[in-house]
């Protein structure tokens, strides 16, 4: 019957509208269309028919099954503005009846849906320049803290603002419903700049091995430690004690060269005895003689340098406590060895 009726009136506009023939038929078919979608409850697909036809012919007729096309999908806001866009045609003279009736019910139509709009008031803790969106929709700064009309349903709200964490939020809203919704903006954490690292130095390539006969021997250097410095008392009592060491090692030494030296001087004259008769001495043993007699003169100075080394180790400054240190003489048929730890 609506369908109908807004034919009629297309037909009944011929003389009244300024629009072409073709227009008007174009606009009467796309109208019978979006009635057999309504009849289907293929709103969707009827909002676009009656759209396309009221772009032909703004009829208010058209705009009022538009409206009510939206109010079946829930679009309460679009269907209210094609309510008071209808209502607020302006009459043309010759004008079908039916568009004067359908003024009358849009009006009734849209006061009805001002209870059923739910509303939601925004707020933000943000900078003055925070820019508030409802779904994908930015918010007029002047619908900031004040009722904003939508639609019932689902819908995201959120807020942005320069040096500050996004803010988002979801809500629901039924029909009739009014919601408050405060968005927080937190202030956004500026990671540090990374120190740069400079980059590692670029290797040193090896020197050409040199030939063998000129490779230079390198000398490894001690290692330097570091030692604390010994007190006076300490270097004195090291002191004297090296020095004691040095007077026993020092006795040792010259009393077992005396003591060799000697007893080979000693074999060295009796052997020559032997074989001499009073002045007469074969020429062989001339050597021998030199050699005793050598070995007497080093006798005769190692004794009083064993006495003194022994005189020094007894005597000199130093520690009493026992010595750790070992030796050991061994002589041979013409060899003197000494071995000891000191």
């Amino acid at each position: 019957m609506r369908a109908t009726a807004v034919l009629a009136a297309l037909l009944l506009a011929t003389s009244a509208m300024a629009q072409s023939a073709e227009d008007r038929a174009t606009a009467r078919l796309l109208t019978q269309q979006a009635d057999q979608k309504l009849g289907e409850k293929d709103y969707r697909s009827a909002i676009d028919l009656f759209s396309r036809a009221y772009a032909l012919v703004n009829a208010p007729t058209i705009k009022l099954a538009l409206g009510r096309a939206r109010v079946a999908v829930g679009q309460l806001v679009e269907a209210q503005s094609d309510f008071f866009d209808a209502s607020r045609s302006t009459p043309v003279a010759g004008e079908p009846a039916s568009w004067g009736a359908a003024r009358d019910t849009a009006r009734a139509e849209a006061n009805t849906l001002t209870v059923r709009i739910p509303t939601v008031e925004i707020t933000t803790d943000g900078p003055a320049n925070t820019v508030v969106f409802v779904d994908a929709e930015q918010l007029n700064p002047a619908l900031i803290g004040v009722p904003r009309a939508v639609n019932p349903g689902a819908h995201v709200l959120r807020a942005d603002a320069a040096g500050f964490v996004r803010a988002v939020q979801n809500v629901t809203l039924s029909e009739g419903e009014h919601q408050r919704v405060t968005l927080h903006l937190a202030p956004a954490v500026v990671a540090a700049s990374p120190v740069p690292v400079a980059p590692p130095p670029a290797p040193v390539p090896a020197p050409a091995p040199l030939p063998t006969s000129a490779v230079p021997v390198l000398v490894e250097p001690a290692p330097v430690t570091e030692s604390t410095p010994p007190s006076a008392a300490e270097s004195s009592g090291e002191s004297g004690s090296a020095l004691k060491t040095a007077g026993y090692v020092g006795a040792a030494v010259f009393g077992a060269a005396w003591v060799t030296t000697g007893i080979w001087s000693i074999v060295d004259v009796k052997n020559i005895e032997s074989q001499c008769h009073g002045n007469d001495c074969p020429a062989v043993l001339e050597s021998q003689a030199t050699t005793a007699k050598a070995l007497g003169t080093v006798a005769t100075v190692c004794l009083p340098l064993a006495l003194v080394s022994l005189g020094v180790g007894l005597f000199a400054p130093g520690s009493n406590k026992p010595s750790t240190s070992t030796a050991s003489l061994s002589v041979g048929a013409r060899s003197v060895e000494l071995r000891g730890a000191f």
